[in-house]
């Protein structure tokens, strides 16, 4: 499988979610877009990497990441903002 760059950065950031948001800034991510149903699919078939949830993805919009609407059923846009 491909490398997962959220989950690689989770890790880095040791799973606080401010200091992901700073690893991914400092990686140049602006953006993280989720096919939340796709993930799901992966998680159940393929053992998709554990550190993408939406949990995860909620904590990152907590911690100050803003999630841009949608009108797409089951996607996630967060912008990853400076």
């Amino acid at each position: 499988f491909d490398r997962a760059p959220l989950a690689d950065a989770w890790r880095a950031g040791g799973g606080d979610p401010r200091r992901v948001l700073e690893v991914l800034r400092e990686r140049g991510v602006t953006q993280i877009v989720a096919n939340l149903e796709e993930l799901q699919r992966l998680r159940e078939t393929y053992g998709a990497d554990p550190e993408v949830t939406p949990a995860a993805l909620d904590a990152l919009v907590r911690a100050g990441a803003r999630e841009i609407p949608t009108e797409l059923p089951g996607i996630r846009v967060i912008r990853v903002e400076r």
